[in-house]
């Protein structure tokens, strides 16, 4: 099943920040191309597994309907 993704402005301007973190002040492009791939990646397992995911922990989020996936190479929760 094909779900629907949305990524919240506020998850945008995380991964925007986290990236430019990186790339600027620890002068690590690389690094920073990475963790975008992986994003992106991530973006699109999501396509076909978002309905298998585990719901988060915190128990007002899981009501709401949130689930939790994990960026392939990297440890990083966008909510």
């Amino acid at each position: 099943m094909v779900s629907k993704v949305i990524i919240s402005d506020y998850a945008q301007q995380q991964l925007d920040s986290y990236v430019l973190y990186v790339l600027l002040e620890k002068g690590n492009p690389q690094a920073a191309k990475n963790i975008t791939r992986d994003a992106l990646l991530t973006r699109d397992r999501l396509l076909n597994i978002a309905d298998s995911l585990r719901f988060l922990e915190d128990k007002d989020l899981a009501a709401l309907g949130y689930r939790k996936i994990l960026f392939k190479s990297h440890d990083y929760l966008f909510i």
